[in-house]
């Protein structure tokens, strides 16, 4: 949002119509312009205040709208073992430049320049780890995704039969 002020002079009212062309957002009766949501590209509006005295006096300023940047990181949660691997996939939307870098956080494992993951060779203890990757476009901009690290799981322990050790203990008296 951006407030505008108007001067008339040499008359006897100062009150002003506000105008917006073309019609890519709100202006108020006291000059209050809101950007439209959504811009898929930038667009140029031009306000303008005319006199309500002396429609003839026209003043214009000229507003350039550039689509906010926005990022998206798929998955946005993954559990991975040991050693494993998983390509993710940043989405910038708002941007001529879609370029991305990653980053870990903590440095658990490693990420490539095009988003690749690779768990560490040794997990002994679950943990988190963030994957964010920001905008080149806009460095304010990013998204993140968690990864959750597990240790590796132990197979099953077969029952011990205890029956076969009292059997034992029966025939040896």
């Amino acid at each position: 949002t951006v407030q505008f002020a108007a001067e008339v002079s040499h008359s006897a009212s100062v009150a002003v119509r506000w105008g917006i062309f073309p019609s890519l957002g709100t202006i108020s009766s006291s000059g209050l312009y809101t950007a439209p949501h959504g811009l898929t590209g930038p667009s140029i509006v031009t306000v303008q205040a005319v006199s309500l005295a002396d429609g003839t006096k026209v003043g214009e300023a000229v507003v350039t709208l550039s689509p906010r940047v926005q990022g998206a990181i798929a998955p946005a949660a993954i559990t991975l073992f040991a050693g494993q691997t998983h390509q993710f996939t940043a989405v910038v939307q708002g941007a001529t430049n879609n370029a991305v870098p990653w980053s870990l956080s903590p440095d658990s494992g490693e990420i490539s320049p095009g988003g690749l993951y690779r768990a560490p060779a040794s997990v002994v203890a679950p943990a988190t780890v963030t994957v964010r990757a920001v905008s080149v476009a806009d460095p304010l901009r990013g998204a993140s995704a968690s990864i959750t690290l597990s240790p590796p799981v132990a197979p099953p322990v077969p029952p011990i039969s205890i029956s076969g050790i009292a059997n034992a203990a029966s025939n040896a008296t």
